[in-house]
């Protein structure tokens, strides 16, 4: 069966303005829809009718109290309609909100997990006691930016901002507590094709290469480098190229952090590459493109803590050793505390997850590609005994060392 090319949400078009927080639409759909490919973040909210939507290769029902979460680089098909299916779409800058909000807004430093819930669970069903509150957020929202699709242009009001702020806010939260409940219902599953795009944008920061996610999704490179480009339509390196392209625009806009920063962020060689990489793309140079946006993002424009990418390069340089937090935050002056709020925000773990991931990671390589004994490899990839090496292993993977080696091997032949 051929490979359905999906429509890319297009940039210039479905995308919140750069002087937008927001934008939001009422929609119905009669039939089906194409594939839809996702560069922004999205909630659909749906009022009345019966459908079905496939979520990266799930199938969902669409139906009165849903609340859907679409993300960037996920993709989405409404592929039934029974009784023509309205809803309310809001689409929103999810860096952002998610920034400002475990900055600025999480005073008490909670676990706040946006990113890693949202790519997990894409609905939840907003109980009846609660419809009328999720309702309301959409409402307000609408009487305070109006509606993309009437074309009709609302004077700004004061506070603004900070109303859409405090809006998205409340809705994030309902959506992670119904998240819990859906939590009992949620399998985790293999990797599947389809999660090959999302783990590209959550992975820009690492050297990413069709080597790598050929030992990560169990497929060939050749096999990955088809399947993309049937998808979109884009060969392997330039769908990386135009993930990255989103990124350096919400930097350059929302951030003073320099070109050379921006690199180090995305895995460039330097800032000179950033810049012939966003011209080339976009027509525009960077700096040009930050100036001209500035003006109507100076609340915004905070700067970024310029020691988390020197703190995420020793960490990932580092994992293999006797590494432990307290050393970190001696070696950069900060806290504990602060190095696991700056983790949570780049990479949504905090020390100890981050560490057993990158080095189960690491694990799953040596199995992969040696016949090093398990017990070596737990002392190579910095566990001190196996015992720990085993939990870690088998809680990441739901297989033992020795089960995954066979796997994957199998799995080459």
């Amino acid at each position: 069966m051929a490979l359905k090319q999906v429509e890319i949400q297009n940039p210039y078009k479905a995308k919140v303005s750069e002087r937008d927080l927001i934008t939001l639409d009422l929609q119905t759909d009669f039939s089906p829809t194409r594939p839809l490919l996702h560069k922004e973040s999205r909630f659909l909210y749906v009022l009345s009718g019966q459908a079905k939507i496939k979520i990266q290769n799930k199938i969902y029902t669409m139906e009165e109290g849903d609340l859907l979460a679409l993300n960037p680089w996920q993709i989405s098909e409404i592929i039934e309609v029974d009784d023509h299916i309205s809803y309310y779409l809001l689409i929103y800058k999810y860096e952002l909100f998610n920034y400002q909000i475990k900055n600025h807004i999480n005073l008490n430093s909670e676990d706040f997990p946006f990113l890693e819930t949202l790519y997990r669970i894409n609905k939840v069903q907003v109980p009846q006691s609660l419809r009328s509150e999720i309702l309301n957020i959409f409402q307000s929202l609408r009487d305070e930016v109006g509606l993309c699709s009437l074309d009709v242009n609302l004077s700004k009001k004061n506070y603004s901002d900070i109303f859409v702020f405090a809006k998205i806010s409340e809705l994030l939260v309902y959506f992670l507590r119904l998240s819990e409940r859906s939590e009992e219902e949620f399998e985790e599953d293999e990797f599947f094709s389809e999660q090959i795009l999302s783990y590209m944008f959550l992975n820009l920061k690492e050297d990413l290469s069709l080597a790598r996610l050929s030992k990560i999704f169990y497929m060939s490179e050749s096999a990955i480098s088809t399947y993309i480009k049937s998808l979109t339509g884009m060969g392997f390196y330039e769908l990386i190229q135009s993930m990255k392209i989103l990124k350096i625009e919400f930097l350059l806009v929302y951030t003073n952090l320099t070109l050379e920063e921006i690199a180090s962020l995305l895995n460039f060689t330097d800032g000179a590459q950033v810049s012939k990489v966003f011209q080339t793309h976009t027509g525009v140079q960077a700096n040009k493109f930050r100036k001209a946006n500035q003006a109507y993002t100076k609340f915004l424009n905070t700067k970024l803590d310029q020691r988390a990418v020197k703190i995420l390069e020793y960490i990932y340089d580092n994992y293999e050793g006797d590494l432990d937090i307290l050393e970190v935050s001696e070696l950069f002056d900060t806290s504990p505390q602060n190095i696991n709020k700056i983790l949570k925000y780049y990479v949504e773990e905090n020390f100890s997850s981050l560490l057993s991931t990158l080095r189960i990671k690491k694990a799953c390589q040596l199995l992969t590609d040696t016949d090093i004994p398990v017990g070596e490899i737990a002392l190579r990839v910095g566990f001190n005994n196996q015992k720990t090496f085993l939990r870690n292993f088998q809680r990441q993977t739901t297989m033992t060392p020795s089960d995954f080696r066979s796997f994957a091997k199998g799995k080459e032949k």
